[in-house]
This record gives C-alpha cells, structure tokens and sequence, in this order.
C-alpha cells in the first residue's frame, strides 16, 4: 500500500511540475471526457473514476476553474443530469498525453505485476516531457 502511496504522489508531484496545479486524478477526469470525444455527464465521471459524484464535482470545479472544462447548467430543470465537456485547453492537454502501448507490453506488466509502477512512471514522465517541450 506504501508503494502506491509513493507511487501517487511521484504522479502528482510530476504533473505539478509541470502545470503548477493538475493532479493524476483531475488527469483522469479529463481523459475520461476526452474518451467519450470529449463531453460526458458527472455521473460517467464518478463512475469511471469509481468515486463519489460530490468527489467529482470537485475535481470538476477546479478544472473548470483552471479552463480546462466546461460544465453546462442541467437541461430541462433535470439537476439530476449535468454535462461536461473539454475546451480547446482541456483537449490540447489530454493530445500531449503518449497513447497506450499494448501488446507484447501489456503482456509483461501481467506476468510482472511489480513493473506497472515502474511502467507508469515512465508513461507520466514521457507525458510530462511532450507537454513541456510543446510550451
């Protein structure tokens, strides 16, 4: 448990190097809008990132504050239902972020289990790199 710990806050601490404030999780949110081609409901949200909708609300807020996200007033008095979808802010950040490899990678980090944190590490590092230099 340790480790993973230690393994958030290495994330954390590399995104915030580079953007001053993004988070893994407020990351994961966005990927999450971008992979329904880049609007989506709160409630998809929470449930791919298997938290609360107040949990994510939160993340919401302060990445509609930062620009990154919009989030539209519920349609037809359904507060029940609320829309969110990426700038063109939020969408430039998620396309600087590498592409999944699979594979014969995937495979390895399956019979190896201990490589998926050495593995994400680099991913976020490859991720953080491409952003800078794209500034």
């Amino acid at each position: 448990m340790y480790e993973l710990l230690a393994f958030k806050k290495s994330i954390d601490t590399i995104l915030r190097t580079k953007y001053g404030h993004l988070t893994g999780r407020q990351f994961l949110v966005l990927d999450v809008v971008a992979s329904r081609g880049g609007s989506a409901t709160l409630t998809e949200v929470a449930h791919a990132n298997q938290c609360s909708t107040q949990a994510a609300r939160a993340f919401v807020n302060v990445l509609q504050d930062e620009g990154y996200l919009i989030v539209f007033e519920p349609k037809d008095g359904d507060k029940r239902r609320i829309d969110i979808a990426l700038t063109e802010e939020g969408e430039r950040l998620v396309e600087l972020c590498p592409t999944e490899d699979k594979g014969e990678h995937a495979m390895a980090i399956e019979e190896h289990p201990d490589a998926l944190i050495t593995n994400a590490s680099m991913f976020f590092e490859r991720w953080a790199s491409a952003a800078f230099a794209s500034r």
